[in-house]
């Protein structure tokens, strides 16, 4: 079964060494102290691309853009990404969800978005399955995590359940990884984490992907090409 097969049948993917050693320590490196807004730190950092000098190149150097295009095609394209940064002091859970939202460009009308909100001056809706099922998701771990850690919790073939439909959590896989591995999934795929019962530091560089354009006159906030990489 191929990793665009898997993600269509399960709805998730674990993706060994995406980084190499010295990919992995140039990630460590750029995202060892994080640039915040205020004097809050807030367990992690949106827009890291435009915000990290040099992370964007660091991360053509890792096996992210081969994947892209192994998973969405050669036109693939980063719509929105999160940096986020667990630590002892921030460690913090996140209940049942799918992800559900999308960061656009401006507010417009178009059939099935809605539930509109604002998240660090960016305006992102609810977008239909129609969409999000076109969608994968990245999640490259710069540092290690165990199931006692706080690891990502999925329900598999979760992301073919419609709207009304629970998730049977009691099935839940834990996708523990080491530091270079990442985690790919479905928007629609339910996923779950615990507050680690061993907190330490778990960043996760989180690229939400896709390789088509919205409906007019909706416009993705951000495009971010990732041509060239590792093949």
């Amino acid at each position: 079964m191929t990793l665009r097969e898997s993600l269509a049948h399960n709805g998730y993917a674990v993706v060994r060494r995406l980084a190499d050693t010295d990919a992995l320590a140039q990630l460590a490196r750029l995202t060892d102290t994080l640039p915040l807004d205020g004097e809050k730190a807030r367990g992690g950092l949106r827009r890291p691309f435009d915000r990290i000098p040099g992370l964007l190149v660091a991360v053509r150097e890792t096996g992210v853009p081969a994947l892209m295009r192994d998973l969405l095609g050669e036109s693939a394209f980063t719509v929105r990404a999160i940096l986020f940064d667990k630590t002892p002091d921030a460690n913090w859970s996140v209940p049942w969800h799918r992800d559900t939202t999308i960061a656009v460009a401006e507010r417009g009308e178009a059939q099935g978005f809605g539930a509109w909100s604002i998240k660090d001056g960016v305006p992102h809706v609810h977008a239909p399955a129609s969409v999000l099922s076109q969608m994968a998701t990245i999640r490259l771990h710069i540092d290690a995590c165990g199931e006692e850690s706080g690891a990502l919790r999925v329900v598999p073939a979760s992301h073919l359940l419609h709207d009304t439909e629970q998730p049977d959590t009691t099935r839940a896989t834990v996708c523990t990884v080491g530091g270079g591995d990442a985690v790919v999934m479905s928007p629609l795929t339910w996923h779950a984490s615990n507050k680690a019962d061993q907190p330490q530091r778990r960043r996760v560089l989180h690229m939400e992907c896709a390789a088509c354009e919205l409906p007019s006159p909706l416009r993705w906030a951000e495009a971010v090409q990732f041509a060239g990489g590792q093949s």
